[in-house]
């Protein structure tokens, strides 16, 4: 499976690296793209890609590849797509197929989400602020589904942040997942502390500038937040 690259959706490491027997990159070829020579890409499309809220769209999954409408790419750059889409460990499988047009090439994606076994047991890690039910609450709601999919995933995402969210806390998020294949799903949680606050002076036309006509200890005392604190755009 594919290796590397941050998650976009946050599975994990691990997960990331996909299974190895179930997770083979395949290109489909034209005769004329043998060997290692570039081709026109003209466009780039999904099949069978899972939406929803919380999910990563196509727009976002394809933003960082190599394959791009009006882009050169050989075999190798469409390869390492590939292992970019495989490794957000949103998908068992992704393959891609490459159908000539007029001048070049349109590139099909086609996606197998990944399923895992159902969800018996969901918990937070790194979380300060959520309320104590919250955990029940995001269990329930996925024990509706026989398998823990990327849309179960999504719902649980959509649970927490959505809380961080009404308190005004926006760092508040999940960076991954863990446990899939146990049932025991564990959510990372990054809550946007406060780890230093720094004062800069601005003069009249915008730039930075050494001194300003407030005392510096006037303008920490007057701040509504400190460090240690969650970052709140209310604040």
């Amino acid at each position: 499976g594919g290796a590397g690259g941050n998650p976009v959706f946050g599975i994990g490491k691990a997960l990331a690296e996909g299974d190895d027997d179930n997770s083979d990159e395949e290109v489909e070829s034209e005769e004329e793209m043998e060997g290692d020579e570039k081709f026109l890409c003209e466009g780039v499309k999904a099949v069978n890609l899972v939406a929803g809220p919380g999910i990563p769209t196509q727009a976002e999954l394809f933003e960082g590849l190599n394959c791009q409408p009006g882009a050169m790419v050989s075999r190798k750059q469409l390869s390492e797509d590939l292992s970019t889409l495989l490794s957000t460990g949103l998908f068992q499988n992704v393959d891609a197929n490459v159908q000539p047009t007029g001048k070049g090439y349109i590139v099909e994606f086609t996606f197998r989400e990944k399923v895992w076994p159902g969800m018996v047991e969901f918990k937070v890690s790194g979380a300060t602020v959520l309320p104590d039910n919250i955990e029940e609450q995001v269990l329930k709601e996925a024990r509706k589904s026989k398998y823990t999919t990327v849309r179960v995933l999504a719902a649980a995402k959509n649970i927490i942040e959505g809380h961080y969210q009404e308190k005004g806390l926006t760092f508040g998020t999940i960076s991954h997942f863990d446990g899939m294949e146990t049932g025991k799903v564990l959510a990372h949680i990054i809550e946007g502390e406060i780890t230093s606050v720094n004062l800069v002076y601005i003069d009249n036309a915008g730039n930075t500038a050494p001194t300003g006509s407030t005392n510096p200890r006037v303008v920490r005392r007057e701040l509504p937040f400190r460090v240690g604190q969650l970052y709140n755009v209310e604040d």
